[in-house]
C-alpha cells in the first residue's frame, strides 16, 4: 500500500507541476505579445504614423463567463484608456497591459483614435 501511495502521490505531483508550467508559459506569452504590440506602436508614433495626443490604449477583455472580476473591471475603471506608454488602473496595481494576474488571462490591447481638433 505505500508503494501505491508513492506512485499516486507522484503522479500528483506530475500533473501539479504540468499546470503549473503551462500557466507560466501562457502568461509570458501573453505578456510578450502585449509588449510587442505596445513595441510596434511606439515605433509607429517615434516615425510619426500615430498621433500621441489622439492616440489611448485600451484594455480589451473577452468578456465571456470565464473573464474574472480583475479584468472585468480595468476598461470601466479606465475608460477613456490610457496614453500610449501609459499605466491601467486597476484592483492589483497599475498595469502597462495584460496579463493581469497569471494563468487564465486573455485580455489584449487595442487602440482608439481621439478627435483633438474640437
Amino acid at each position: 500500500v505505500p508503494a501505491l501511495a508513492d506512485r499516486r502521490a507522484a503522479a500528483y505531483a506530475e500533473r501539479l507541476l504540468r499546470v503549473r508550467a503551462e500557466a507560466v508559459a501562457r502568461t509570458e506569452t501573453i505578456r510578450a505579445s502585449n509588449s510587442g504590440q505596445q513595441a510596434a506602436w511606439q515605433q509607429a508614433a517615434d516615425e510619426g504614423l500615430l498621433d500621441l495626443e489622439a492616440t489611448r490604449q485600451v484594455w480589451i477583455i473577452t468578456g465571456d463567463a470565464l473573464t474574472c472580476p480583475v479584468c472585468r473591471a480595468i476598461p470601466i475603471l479606465n475608460p477613456d484608456g490610457v496614453p500610449l506608454g501609459g499605466q491601467f488602473k486597476s484592483s492589483v496595481g497599475s498595469l502597462t497591459g495584460p496579463p493581469a494576474h497569471p494563468g487564465g488571462c486573455r485580455c489584449a490591447l487595442g487602440l482608439e483614435f481621439h478627435d483633438v481638433t474640437a
